[in-house]
């Protein structure tokens, strides 16, 4: 990278467009910094996806044995296990 902005400073001191010049290559490279993170955000808010669809499953088991069986403590079951082990 170091040798791109030479480069650029090379040219801009040889065609004289300063600004122009400096401003194209800004743009060009910041869009090339920006397209690297999208890859990251997609995967963040992927897992962040998951991450929330996986703990409503949990919290549906959890109130499932709970209520249905009884097993997690607090049921209408009691404290037994389903086939009286």
């Amino acid at each position: 990278m170091l040798a791109d902005v030479a480069f650029v400073v090379h040219r801009v001191g040889v065609a004289g467009h300063g600004v122009g010049a400096i401003l194209g290559y800004a743009a060009k490279l910041s869009g090339k910094v920006l397209c690297g993170f999208v890859p990251v955000l997609g995967a963040v808010v992927a897992g962040g996806v998951n991450a929330w669809i996986v703990d409503g499953i949990l919290d549906a088991a959890k109130d499932y044995y709970t209520d249905k069986l009884g097993i997690l403590g607090g049921g209408a079951a009691g404290r037994a296990l389903p086939g009286g082990a």
